[in-house]
């Protein structure tokens, strides 16, 4: 890599043509709700919460209205299962729809074909329709797997770029690597492999986090 001062690194530029699908941005969109373990945690601790709630008021409609009494910690338990998964279906069937419902335009903002270009200065991405531009200062983390590199500029937002835009793996990659170095260079945040106390370049993974 040539010096941060040199006038050749500062020109060149990395541009890629990017057309994202509703599929693209529900990928992100789980990526970055379960981007740490502390939020899958509380996820999963306050799906019990709500279960037992709907339970319990079940329950205590059924006692009311006296139905059917029963005291059997089978059945009970029986009960709650079932609760709890129809449930989770239900809520699950309802995100779906919900994300369904709120398609995006086709030639809206997000949907629209454009151009993601990387530089010395930051990212910029332009369609037909808008233009940004973030400094690398402005990026918390590059993040990449198997279907897309994400720029994030917040916690639940990112310039998204899906890993079959490229020609080959090997161009995905070193568009990434282009990204990091700028990124560093520009930001000053570091390249820490988390998983690695000697932050061993043999023991890279695809995510960069800043401390």
């Amino acid at each position: 890599m040539t010096s941060p001062t040199d006038d050749t690194e500062q020109e060149k530029s990395y541009g890629i043509q990017v057309k994202l699908t509703e599929k693209d941005y529900k990928q992100f969109c789980g990526i970055a709700l379960v981007s740490t373990a502390e939020k899958t945690i509380i996820f999963f601790i306050a799906s019990i919460i709500l279960s037992a709630t709907a339970f319990r008021a079940i329950f205590e409609i059924i006692q009311e209205l006296e139905i059917f009494k029963f005291n059997s910690p089978i059945i009970i338990f029986g009960v709650l299962f079932i609760v709890m998964v129809v449930g989770t279906l239900v809520l699950l069937r309802f995100f779906n729809a919900f994300i369904k419902e709120r398609s995006f335009y086709e030639d809206g903002s997000l949907l629209s074909p454009k151009t993601i270009k990387i530089d010395y200065s930051g990212v910029t991405e332009q369609s037909n329709v808008t233009k940004s531009h973030t400094k690398w200062a402005g990026i918390h983390k590059i993040s990449d797997n198997d279907k897309g590199i994400y720029f994030f500029i917040d916690k639940m937002q990112a310039y998204i770029i899906p890993k079959d835009t490229f020609e080959t793996k090997e161009a995905a990659n070193e568009f990434v690597e282009q990204a990091r170095h700028y990124w560093q260079l520009k930001s000053g945040k570091g390249n820490k492999n988390p998983w690695n106390n000697n932050n061993n370049d043999k023991d890279k993974r695809n995510e960069t986090d800043p401390e």
